[in-house]
């Protein structure tokens, strides 16, 4: 199985977590997602639609996307740590 697979495979997983499963078990997926894939835009994506769909919604940016905000934080230290540990390259 190609990369591309693997990755279509756990999009619909991640996708389908986000319907039937607590949000703590999408954005576990997610971080996973980030550090097995190179450039996994599809965990930010996924933290939008799980703020959008049953965030709570205020005033303040901070707090109307944290998952959004902690799964681009994740992703960018992803990418920096990638480059510094042999062992996380793809």
């Amino acid at each position: 199985m190609n990369n591309l697979q693997k990755r279509i495979i756990a999009d619909c997983a991640i996708l389908t977590s986000l319907f039937f499963l607590p949000w703590w078990c999408t954005l576990v997926a997610s971080i996973l997602g980030v550090f097995y894939f190179d450039f996994y835009s599809e965990a930010i994506l996924g933290g939008l639609l799980l703020d959008v769909l049953y965030g709570i919604h205020t005033s303040s940016f901070i707090s109307t996307f944290p998952l959004t905000l902690i799964l681009s934080s994740v992703c960018m230290i992803s990418f920096w740590l990638k480059h510094r540990f042999i062992f996380l390259r793809a």
